[in-house]
């Protein structure tokens, strides 16, 4: 089990990646600004344009975003970058119209993400494979806290790989 802890009350884009006995094993510093890699106003180039970076012992990991179809609500695709550039993980966002948004895992391999939760209920997160069994679950251990907390359970795929998907889940819950 990994745990993605708020660093500060006071600042909702700096988190810590903890293993289940608490030694620290990277950080993620989230965009304040991010910017589409294919957005019609440009702040920065495309290839500078991240949402926020995962560093690890390993190297530092990139997420990005590229919008997908533009409308009322925008379809967005999100990925993760290994250091040597290499794509690790994806997963799109498709916005129904008036109905909840479908997320589709690409990368590492296909399946979907399933957000369940109400608006007065700590945050709960399953990401199933295709075939149908769950290969992460994200979760808030409680229902108020200063700092917050994620505890990502199951150990499929790279410590990278499934702090992603849970930097993906406080992008669509934030």
């Amino acid at each position: 089990m990994l745990k993605l802890i708020q660093r500060s009350t006071w600042n909702a884009w700096d988190y810590l990646l903890n293993d289940a006995g608490g030694q620290t094993l990277g950080e993620v510093a989230m965009s304040h600004t991010p910017q589409a890699t294919n957005a019609r106003l440009q702040m920065v180039a495309p290839e500078d344009a991240i949402a926020g970076t995962i560093r690890l012992s390993d190297g530092c990991y990139r997420i990005r975003f590229e919008i997908l179809r533009r409308g009322f609500s925008n379809d967005l695709g999100w990925w993760l970058e290994a250091p040597d550039g290499a794509v690790v993980a994806r997963v799109d966002q498709h916005s129904g119209d008036l109905s909840r948004s479908k997320h589709v895992l690409i990368l590492p391999g296909p399946g979907t993400l399933t957000i369940a939760n109400g608006h007065f209920s700590p945050l709960d997160v399953q990401l199933r494979l295709a075939h149908g069994a769950q290969a992460l679950r994200i979760r808030e251990p409680g229902w108020f806290s200063l700092k917050r907390t994620l505890h990502i359970e199951g150990e499929a795929w790279t410590p990278a790989i499934r702090c992603f998907y849970a930097v993906y889940v406080l992008q669509c819950k934030a």
